[in-house]
């Protein structure tokens, strides 16, 4: 069976061997020089998988979890398809929710506070968005980076995993 080597050095591993030696997203594999020159690839012990951002982050959240457009762009990178997403967003009983007007206003007021105070970023910041609609709906922001929010939004209530809600 014959691959392709990218440009970044890096081969996928055909199906069938995949199949053969058990090897699954998130395996470990080692590469092996055997007694007569050739290389031998073997599936070693993976370590424990590691809660995704969203995992280690929901036991803070409570009940329900909201999402809003941005937030929903932000986090469908990693699918391939839109019903995957949408059925990973079921299965986690998030909502998405769209963002209000006046939220919209508060963040572009945020990024203009933001260049003034000498920020280089030239259209208004994704972070802005968030916290300006926690803002306007009175609603607790779940998040593992305070700092912007505290600055721009300080009366969203942030549940961080330092201080779990």
């Amino acid at each position: 069976m014959a691959t392709t080597v990218t440009s970044k050095g890096q081969v996928t591993i055909p199906k069938p061997v995949r199949d053969h030696l058990g090897i699954v997203p998130g395996s470990r594999v080692e590469f092996r020089r055997a007694d007569d020159g050739s290389i031998v690839i073997e599936r070693t012990e993976a370590p424990a998988p590691q809660p995704s951002r969203l995992a280690s982050l929901r036991g803070h959240a409570g009940r329900a979890l909201l999402i809003n457009d941005i937030v929903y762009a932000e986090t469908s990178t990693r699918y391939l398809a839109i019903e995957d997403f949408e059925s990973a967003l079921g299965i986690a009983n998030v909502s998405v929710v769209p963002t209000p007007r006046t939220a919209l206003f508060l963040a572009g007021k945020a990024f203009t506070q933001y260049r003034r105070a000498g920020g280089i970023r030239t259209g208004v910041l994704a972070d802005f968005f968030i916290g300006a609609h926690a803002a306007v709906e009175q609603l607790p922001l779940l998040t593992r980076d305070s700092r912007r929010y505290r600055h721009y939004f300080p009366t969203v209530v942030l549940i961080t995993p330092e201080n779990g809600g």
